[in-house]
């Protein structure tokens, strides 16, 4: 079980949006793809945001908001 670390970068504005244990890179991956859809529950344009999930120093993935 890894501790993963979620960011969102708003167009070059950058907020953390803190970190949770999870089972691996995978759930990790769908956690942040569940958070963006509640983002995108207020609006559905999102330009140029992407969600970064880092566990340490190791990239997981970059998810970006619209496809």
């Amino acid at each position: 079980m890894g501790h993963y670390h979620f960011t969102v970068d708003s167009s070059g504005k950058i907020e953390v949006l803190g970190g949770t244990a999870l089972a691996n890179d995978d759930a990790a991956i769908a956690f942040g793809k569940r958070v963006i859809q509640d983002f995108k529950r207020h609006s559905e344009r999102y330009p140029g945001w992407a969600m970064l999930i880092t566990e340490g120093d190791r990239t997981v993935g970059c998810i970006p908001f619209e496809p």
